[in-house]
């Protein structure tokens, strides 16, 4: 639309429209169940480890800001120039001396000193989390301790303790979503996505797609798991919890829940008329005692 209207549009713009597209073609694939896996996984553990990354997002900004002010170029502190951090070469006298002067001179670059601005600061921090360190190999550790302890500390506490305990948040998270019925669930969002969005309202009133009821297979014991399940509120379901009605746990021979103050006084009753009724065997049938209750 933008190169129709205004022509063609900046190469960014053409980029990061390639980029997006290639998504969408693979958000096509959530569907088939040999992609869909790794699309629940990579979307649920995503939503559960998103506070960690908040966390370490605020400690990354804390310490970039320290060494932005440490490291920065000032008026009173020229040792941070760009132009003195260069690398310098110096040339060597015939009597084998190095001559002090510099003789040629490296023009520095926005990357000689990457704390001289802030957003950079905060590049060149997510680049030591990830191993690389550049950005501080214009200045020696001896000569600047300041530097070399704030080093020291965020690569203890982000790149080795940190990163751990992500790495063990991403396998329990993992674990959670490992699931074939979050597949499932992804796919019904799908379907939901494109009954409301992509098709017309003529396809809404077909039978064939939206038929009066619809019939399902399931095994009794997977029914009578889901049941229990329900029953003691070892399930989550994103809108509304299923409707299970008499019939059918009478035909999957499920009783209802006991809850509450009347459900647990019909349950005392029923005890105590059982034991009325063992009572009653022990005292008519001949034998021990004993070996009547064994029985």
């Amino acid at each position: 639309m933008y190169w129709l209207i205004n022509g063609k549009p900046p190469l960014w713009i053409i980029g990061f429209s390639n980029l997006l597209l290639y998504f969408k073609f693979l958000l096509f694939f959530r569907v088939f169940e040999p992609f869909g896996v790794y699309f629940v996984l990579i979307l649920g553990v995503a939503k559960n480890i998103y506070i960690f990354l908040v966390i370490l997002t605020f400690i990354i900004f804390g310490f970039a800001h320290a060494f932005f002010i440490i490291l920065r170029p000032t008026n009173d502190d020229k040792e941070n120039d760009p132009f003195n951090l260069a690398t310098k070469y110096n040339s060597i006298n015939p009597d084998g001396t190095i001559n002090p002067t510099p003789t040629l001179i490296q023009l520095p670059n926005s990357n000689t000193n990457m704390f001289d601005w802030f957003p950079t600061s905060i590049l060149a921090m997510y680049l030591i989390l990830t191993g690389d360190s550049g950005s501080l190999s214009s200045w020696t550790y001896r000569e600047t301790p300041t530097m070399t302890l704030l080093l020291v500390v965020f690569t203890f506490f982000t790149t080795i303790y940190l990163m751990n305990l992500f790495i063990g948040l991403l396998s329990k998270a993992i674990e959670d979503y490992d699931k074939h019925e979050e597949f499932l669930l992804q796919k019904a969002k799908v379907i939901m996505e494109i009954e409301l969005f992509y098709i017309f309202p003529c396809q809404r009133k077909n039978k064939d797609y939206f038929p009066d009821w619809i019939y399902y297979d399931v095994p009794a014991n997977e029914v009578r798991r889901l049941i229990n399940a329900i029953d003691n509120n070892q399930t989550e379901f994103d809108i509304h919890t299923p409707i299970i009605s008499e019939k059918l746990r009478k035909l999957v021979n499920i009783p209802e829940p006991v809850n509450g103050k009347e459900s647990n006084e019909e349950l005392k009753q029923q005890i105590k008329n059982m034991q009325e009724l063992l009572n009653k065997f022990i005292k008519n049938s001949n034998g021990s005692k004993n070996d009547k209750i064994k029985e």
